[in-house]
Order: structure tokens, then C-alpha cells, then sequence
């Protein structure tokens, strides 16, 4: 998929990486494709991808992803729960 932008000052001053991955982050926050697809949109690796999340200040878990882990944890090492978040 080719996307043309106008030539803004705005987008002039950002680079195609930058435009990639505001992007891919955007998508990402708003539950229309994984991290992973967002990596690949952005065509940078699965790290840059997090790094771009939390200097967006955009949540990489959710509290239910959180309390699944958890749950999935406590069920694999039974001898060693761990406490579930608070809802």
C-alpha cells in the first residue's frame, strides 16, 4: 500500500520512519492491529516498537492481558502465586 501525504510544513519536517510509526503506534492504541503488525508497518524491530509505545505514553498491556499472565503464571508455579492486579 503506497500512502501520499501533502506537502505540509508539518509533514515535510518528518522523516518516513517517523510517518511509519506514529502510525503503526496509532494503530496499535486503537486495537486495529497486534504490536507485531505495528512492527512491521513501522519496519522497525519489536524493541523500537515498545520503546515508541512508551514514549507515546501508549499501555503495551492492558489489566486484563496483565491478569491473564498472572493467572497463567499461578497455574504453571501453583507454589508461588502471585497476587492479581486490583480491578
Amino acid at each position: 500500500m503506497t500512502v501520499t501525504l501533502p506537502d505540509t510544513p508539518a509533514t515535510l519536517r518528518m522523516s518516513e520512519e517517523e510517518v511509519r510509526l506514529g502510525l503503526a503506534c496509532s494503530l496499535f492504541a486503537r486495537g486495529k492491529v497486534s504490536s507485531r503488525v505495528a512492527a512491521d508497518i513501522a519496519g522497525v524491530t519489536y524493541g523500537r516498537l515498545l520503546d515508541a509505545l512508551h514514549e507515546r505514553k501508549i499501555p503495551y498491556l492492558t489489566s486484563e492481558m496483565l491478569r491473564q499472565d498472572i493467572e497463567t503464571l499461578n497455574r504453571m508455579f501453583p507454589g508461588h502465586p502471585l497476587p492479581l492486579p486490583s480491578a
